[in-house]
């Protein structure tokens, strides 16, 4: 071979196993880059000889959009998934819903009539298993029998996830990001992103953080991810004959993978852009948003916290209430037994809302369905246009815990100039403390110490 022939030649060789790297070896990064071009180059001469080689050349530019939106889809149904098995199973280390045992505790007490504020936690269809083995709910046996089953629940899930990791997929061990890190600098790793990997790896996470042990899963989602990103470009020939061309899906599925673990796209991106990967072109960059987002929305699709079961009002009803009251702003819940804080909505925003909807929406009468999801609600079909609401929704409004000082809240709205504030206990609303509470605690604690007061 002479030294002016072109190099193309020489990598273009008919032997399956030539241009493959071994087990724990480092990719050549010119090498797979002169491959890549060498295959767009053929790509565009042979799309001009037939319409058929021109619609290949197409479904080729956008084989690595369509590599993202699978990405996406799937870390997504994953999260998901995964958030609700272990919803699920550390709830049944505590005891079990009689109607459908797959679900949780609070979806097993979601339409139930019968529980109070001060037993919000409490419904006939959820029982301890001191309740169902000896039908025993309070009192010293009840309490220790409770105690040891969900030590045995824990230590179980704990085993099991150990076994299966040691036995099936010792890959699967760990966090995972340190290994991505070095996989996109570009070393070869064979094994760790396999579909097998990719399968112990979301059942065991599910079990080891379902066990109690002090582990997330925000890290480990960055790994499913990886392993969902492989999985796909093994699918494209574009990929998975490039080594190189396969670190750019591995960036945007990591980014896709911080995406559902954090609820932030954006954060995602940038996560993968400065933390983890070696080489991250202008194209990677688009593409990563892109299965950011995917995975994002779909996530929030799967709902997996319950935060779309929000209570349903009629308009009569709300414009009742702003009648009858006098207050700046409603709290709004997921239901009446749940009570967990979803947003805030002012009161002057819903008056507006209401009027201008009237006047602009053909259909809005008294006896419409107000929500404040993101779809409507299934309704019958003689039913009226309902009104949806989410816009005038504060999904983030200031909140403060029953264990508080009042100090720290009176400085709260000293500095942040607030008019009220609402008081949560792990994501439930127990109340609202306005700025008048607030000036009133401080004419009366003008002569005491504000930091031996709690809010309670």
């Amino acid at each position: 071979m002479s030294v002016s022939g072109n190099l193309m030649d020489f990598l273009d060789e008919p032997f399956p196993d030539v241009g493959t790297y071994e087990d724990f070896h480092t990719i050549d990064w010119l090498r797979e880059k002169s491959r890549d071009t060498d295959r767009h180059r053929k790509i565009t001469s042979k799309s001009k000889e037939s319409v058929w080689e021109f619609i290949k050349g197409l479904l080729d530019a956008w084989s690595g959009w369509v590599v993202m939106l699978l990405i996406g889809l799937l870390a997504g149904t994953l999260a998901g998934v995964i958030d609700l098995a272990v919803d699920w199973m550390t709830d049944l280390k505590e005891g079990i819903c009689l109607s459908a045992f797959w679900y949780s505790h609070e979806q097993c007490c979601w339409t139930s009539t019968e529980t109070t504020f001060e037993d919000r936690d409490k419904c006939p269809l959820w029982q301890k298993w001191s309740e169902l083995l000896v039908n025993q709910s309070e009192g010293a046996s009840a309490y220790i029998l409770n105690y040891l089953l969900y030590i045995l629940w824990a230590l179980l899930f704990a085993f099991l996830a150990v076994s299966l990791v040691r036995v099936f997929a010792p890959y699967a061990c760990g966090s995972g990001i340190p290994e991505i890190k070095t996989i996109l600098s570009g070393f070869i790793i064979r094994g760790y992103l396999g579909k097998w990997t990719l399968l112990i790896k979301t059942v065991t996470l599910v079990l080891v953080v379902s066990s109690g042990l002090s582990l997330g899963k925000e890290g480990p989602l960055v790994h499913v991810a990886c392993c969902c990103g492989n999985f796909f470009s093994s699918l494209f020939s574009k990929y998975s004959k490039n080594e190189g061309k396969r670190r750019e899906v591995l960036s945007a599925a990591a980014a896709a993978g911080v995406s559902v673990a954090f609820g932030a796209p954006i954060g995602g991106v940038l996560f993968s852009l400065e933390e983890v990967s070696y080489y991250f072109p202008l194209k990677t960059l688009w593409r990563s948003f892109f299965a950011a987002l995917v995975a994002a929305f779909t996530l929030r699709s799967i709902n997996p916290f319950g935060n779309s079961r929000l209570v349903l009002f009629y308009v009569e009803d709300v414009e009742t209430l702003i009648k009858e009251t006098d207050y700046n702003g409603f709290p709004v819940v997921v239901s009446r037994d749940s009570e967990r804080l979803i947003g805030f909505a002012q009161r002057r925003e819903l008056i507006l809302a209401i009027k201008n909807a009237r006047q602009r929406q053909e259909g809005i009468v008294s006896n419409s369905i107000m929500y404040f999801t993101e779809e409507p609600p299934e309704l019958p079909a003689n039913s009226p246009q309902p009104l949806k609401l989410r816009r005038v929704l504060n999904l983030s409004p200031f909140t403060v815990t029953d264990h508080t000082p009042m100090e720290t809240v009176v400085d709260i709205f000293r500095k942040l100039g607030l008019r009220q504030c609402l008081v949560t206990r792990s994501g439930r609303l127990l109340g609202i403390i306005t700025k008048k509470d607030v000036l009133r605690h401080m004419a009366q604690m003008a002569n005491q110490d504000p930091e031996s007061i709690m809010f309670n």
